[in-house]
């Protein structure tokens, strides 16, 4: 591979760093807490995007104690509704769990009553 300085790159034929010698993901094998403490280094939505790296991580990132909700305002009704209801699971979850930070952005379409469940959880939550 020719890296944009020009470079090649030259591949090792050596295992790669993130796997041991028979080939398997050691990442994947570190506990849940030090996995979302590595994810809440990340921005937000690269925390999320991590959910696609295996089903290990598929929903590690709802774990996160940093919760960004922005309802879009071209949402459809449907995409509306399939986000409040990740949201409500989210929050369901941290049910035990602390909440450091919630940025919440919503548009004058938004469902306030649910907005208002949320808001209240986060209360409750000393945040």
């Amino acid at each position: 591979m020719i890296l944009r300085s020009g470079k090649a790159l030259k591949h090792s034929s050596e295992h790669s760093p993130v796997e041991n010698t028979n080939g398997e993901d050691i990442i994947s094998k570190l506990p849940d807490a030090l996995l979302t403490h590595i994810l809440s280094q990340l921005p937000d939505a690269d925390a999320c995007r991590t959910s696609i790296l295996s089903s290990r991580w598929k929903d590690l990132w709802v774990f996160l104690p940093y919760l960004h909700v922005d309802i879009l305002k071209n949402f459809t009704s449907e995409q509306a509704n399939e986000y409040y209801d990740l949201v409500d699971k989210t929050l369901a979850i941290h049910d035990d769990m602390p909440i450091h930070r919630f940025f919440l952005k919503c548009s004058s379409d938004s469902d306030y009553k649910r907005v208002h469940d949320w808001l209240r959880i986060v209360v409750q939550h000393k945040v």
